[in-house]
């Protein structure tokens, strides 16, 4: 889909520890990612087995944002979950919408 339908280069691939996975996704077990994208997109992909799909889901969409502080107090503000989990010396944060929608927060470089 990603290369033949979108027409993106397959980039890189890695995999995200069990440890991770559990503290955001709530499945703890190492997961795939592939890494797909042109000069003005990527697309991390999350790969699990088809059979793998229940309460728990690893898809999310990635923000890139000026102020990552400003907008986790906007959420506090707003009720807003926020999931965070140690990863080495840095810290990935995830916000999930009313509706369990996950969005992983960056900050722009």
């Amino acid at each position: 889909f990603f290369q033949d339908v979108l027409g993106l280069a397959r980039m890189r691939t890695k995999t995200a520890p069990p440890e991770l996975c559990a503290a955001l996704f709530g499945r703890e077990r190492e997961h795939r990612l592939v890494y797909y994208g042109n000069e003005h997109l990527q697309f991390e992909v999350f790969v699990s087995d088809r059979g793998d799909f229940g309460a728990t889901h690893l898809s999310h969409v990635c923000l890139e944002v000026g102020d990552v502080e400003e907008l986790l107090a906007r959420c506090a503000a707003a009720g807003i979950e926020v999931r965070k989990a140690a990863r080495g010396e840095s810290c990935v944060i995830f916000i999930a919408d009313e509706d369990g929608n996950l969005f992983e927060i960056k900050e722009q470089a």
